[in-house]
């Protein structure tokens, strides 16, 4: 790695990533017209890192956007873990997660859908927190969406104008 680009960029300028091809190209905010397939979704920074609706199941909430989590699709933070009893009757198995703030235990198992961008995922692979602690025990998010789910996409992160293209 030779060094991170992040919210001091992102909030000049309109930020092209394609995650697949791992490319990255910077735009005008006044100039920038997203493709016409593309689709606008609104993003609140939080912490510095963006964060936008997605669907999960029966439920919905705000997730955070990790795209150095190349290898995740889901993590669920603790407490929608514990609200929304998201291991009863789930098949999982354990495993852990790190990040700021350390590793936690998780159990991993699927998730029957996601919704996110406009695009409904079946079947996914998700990690569910079990530890009130560390990067996955913030109760502002439902959870982080990491690489693998945000492959499909062209993601267009436009701080300037509040919103985030898929």
């Amino acid at each position: 790695i030779g060094g991170i680009l992040g919210y001091e960029l992102f909030s000049r300028c309109v930020v092209e990533l394609d995650m697949r091809a791992a490319e990255i190209a910077l735009h005008d905010p006044a100039r920038f017209e997203l493709a016409a397939a593309g689709r606008w979704e609104d993003v609140t920074i939080y912490g510095r890192h963006p964060c936008v609706r997605a669907g999960f199941e029966d439920h919905e909430g705000l997730f955070k956007i990790d795209t150095g989590a190349a290898g995740d699709t889901v993590t669920l933070h603790y407490d929608a873990v514990r609200e929304f009893d998201l291991l009863a009757e789930r098949e999982t198995k354990v495993s852990g997660a790190g990040g700021v703030g350390g590793t936690v235990v998780t159990r991993s198992g699927e998730l029957a859908s996601f919704r996110l961008g406009g695009h409904d995922f079946e079947a996914i692979q998700a990690s569910f927190a079990l530890e009130d602690k560390g990067a996955f025990a913030d109760g502002y998010v439902q959870g982080n969406i990491g690489g693998k789910l945000l492959a499909p996409f062209v993601l267009v992160f436009d701080y300037p104008h509040g919103r985030l293209g898929f």
